[in-house]
């Protein structure tokens, strides 16, 4: 009589018991790249043809904690999150508002998210800030040419590559 129980409770329990659902494959949804992939060309444009290190270069003296939010945000921006890289550059510029490398790193990152205007203040700001001459004058002509290429603007174009060509000043013959 206890095995016809014991067999009766545990038939009682399997039917209890529920199957799992059929598991169902799942939906791959292409995502939009976060940076469209001609803004990323422009903005690594810029940078390689600002070529560090031609000419005379002018650099300033660099703060620690913005130098900190500076790296950050180029970490941010390199995995694709341009309002993390924003924010970051928002809160070094609240410590160095008139930082020209702020500014111009700024720029790209405006250029990257298609906001040409912004681009193009803040690297004008960038220039109008910073040394004349050297890679950071170069980045920011070419962040200018490459916004007002983005927007069409032949004549801005025009000046630009003008610009960038008078930021190189060869530096001094040593003997």
């Amino acid at each position: 009589m206890k095995r016809v129980f014991v067999l009766v409770v545990v038939a009682m329990l399997a039917a209890c018991a529920r199957t799992p659902p059929p598991q169902q494959a799942p939906v791959v949804v292409e995502a939009e790249p976060a940076i469209s992939p001609s803004l990323q060309q422009r903005v690594d444009r810029v940078r390689s043809e600002a070529g560090e290190g031609q000419g005379l270069d002018v650099l300033p003296v660099r703060d620690a904690e913005v130098e900190d939010l500076r790296e950050a945000a180029s970490e941010a921006e390199a995995r694709g999150d341009l309002a993390q890289a924003q924010s970051l550059l928002a809160q070094a510029l609240d410590l160095r508002p008139n930082s020209p490398e702020l500014l111009q790193q700024a720029a790209e990152v405006a250029l990257l998210g298609g906001d040409i205007d912004t681009a193009v203040v803040r690297a004008g700001e960038a220039w109008r800030l910073g040394p004349q001459v050297g890679s950071l004058c170069r980045r920011s002509w070419g962040t200018i040419r490459e916004a007002y290429e983005e927007a069409r603007y032949e004549e801005g174009i025009e000046i630009a590559v003008r610009k960038i060509e008078d930021c190189t000043v060869a530096g001094p013959v040593r003997m």
